[in-house]
């Protein structure tokens, strides 16, 4: 018996010419596009399809192409499959990507969200703050313990996705985070340091959860027509009730990848399609 999920990618998953085979050959994924531009008021579909890689990895413009990818993925797929998934799950920003597609959040709201949750990261990432790394080839649970002996109060850095047993990322104060690559490398790591990134996922975003939850309260939320796998939590959410309460911890707790991962497993998915413009999480 097929036990279909959907997933879909977050930051790094964006790369100039993003969905344009998509756009060229179906008509929704047109449409999509140019609600979009109706809604952000800038042209997205030339963003993705001609602009610059530096534009598109700006946060305020990374983020909506994105979302808009992956919504433009799973329409296609609905268009020519319709085979509905038993889980929807989105790594960081990807998980609004999955909110949309079981239809909790209205596309257009949507996108207006993560417009405004890139600048608000942006602000942070600018103002120097914070740091975010990617750590290859070392066990999560040395990683949790290194940046644990490093924390010092306003000077911490934590694991902020725990993505498998061997890769998660850290993010933190600027010193903690670059204290804590010395260390990682000296056991043997693998560190890629994310540029101009805002320490996501960790307690330094605090003031922008803050400024995300008022608006988060801007908007209404549907019923989830699919069960979407809480990044905070591993599990799905309970109803959209909790939507607003989990999208502003999902800035300041860690993203619990390999417990989503885990809980398909053990709900018995055996198939799993990811829906974005590259195979990030495959």
């Amino acid at each position: 018996m097929l036990k279909l999920a959907f997933v879909f990618p977050g930051q790094g998953a964006q790369f100039v010419g993003m969905s344009q085979t998509f756009y060229q050959k179906y008509a929704i994924a047109r449409q999509t596009f140019e609600e979009a531009n109706d809604t952000l008021g800038f042209d997205l579909a030339k963003l993705c399809f001609e602009g610059s890689l530096l534009d598109l990895n700006k946060l305020e413009y990374m983020f909506p192409a994105l979302l808009v990818s992956s919504v433009v993925s799973f329409r296609v797929y609905m268009h020519d499959f319709g085979i509905t998934p038993q889980f929807c799950a989105g790594h960081s920003l990807g998980e609004y990507s999955a909110l949309v597609c079981a239809g909790a959040i209205n596309f257009t709201d949507a996108l207006k969200i993560v417009h405004k949750r890139g600048l608000i990261s942006k602000e942070v990432a600018e103002s120097g703050i914070g740091a975010m790394t990617i750590i290859d080839g070392i066990d999560k649970n040395i990683v949790e313990e290194e940046c644990k002996k490093i924390s010092l109060p306003n000077r911490e850095v934590a694991v902020s996705c725990f993505n498998s047993p061997t890769q998660t990322a850290i993010s933190g104060h600027f010193d903690a985070v670059r204290d804590a690559e010395d260390k990682i490398m000296q056991l043997g790591g693998q560190i890629s340091p994310l540029l101009d990134s805002a320490p996501f996922h960790c307690s330094a975003m605090h003031s922008a959860a803050e400024n995300l939850k008022e608006v988060l309260l801007g908007y209404s939320y549907n019923y989830i027509r699919y069960p979407v796998i809480s990044n905070v939590t591993g599990v799905p959410y309970e109803s959209s009730e909790s939507i607003i309460d989990m999208l502003t911890n999902q800035l300041v707790k860690p993203v619990q990848w390999q417990t989503t991962l885990n809980y398909m497993q053990k709900k018995g998915v055996n198939l799993v399609i990811e829906m974005g413009p590259k195979n990030v999480l495959t």
